[in-house]
């Protein structure tokens, strides 16, 4: 006698778990989307920028690795102010300045001669606006 043919297993069906990793991954992408909206809206906002000063002068004390110094660059950058930057690491001559002008952490933003230290669009653009 022969023996009886044995049909080979079928692999369970892949539909159910394709369908939970693709909802997996679009919920993932829709939080990471959410997430970043307000350092998107924060950085594409030219509303508030402000409005540009004739003659005024600004000047950043910073370093490399220092956060707030970032977001002071790419504020000046993105609202188009012209200012000068000093890497208190890489300068013996900016860490001196930074020292004589009693700086304490970074950034030290100089407008219109006076001192502000850390960053805050709103404290900047107030400074910015008075004109000295």
């Amino acid at each position: 006698m022969s023996e009886p043919e044995i049909a080979p297993a079928q692999p369970a069906p892949k539909g159910p778990r394709r369908v939970r990793n693709a909802a997996f991954w679009v919920v993932v992408a829709v939080v990471a989307w959410l997430a970043l909206q307000p350092l998107a809206m924060e950085r594409n906002a030219p509303a508030d920028c402000p409005a540009p000063v004739a003659g005024a002068k600004i000047e950043m004390w910073r370093t490399s690795w220092c956060p707030y110094c970032k977001k002071a660059n790419d504020f000046f950058r993105s609202c188009g102010l012209d200012f000068v930057e000093y890497d208190i690491e890489a300068s013996a001559a900016a860490h001196a300045e930074f020292k004589s002008l009693g700086g304490r952490g970074v950034p030290l933003i100089r407008v219109h001669g006076k001192l502000m230290s850390g960053f805050d669009t709103r404290r900047f653009t107030a400074l910015y606006q008075s004109g000295g």
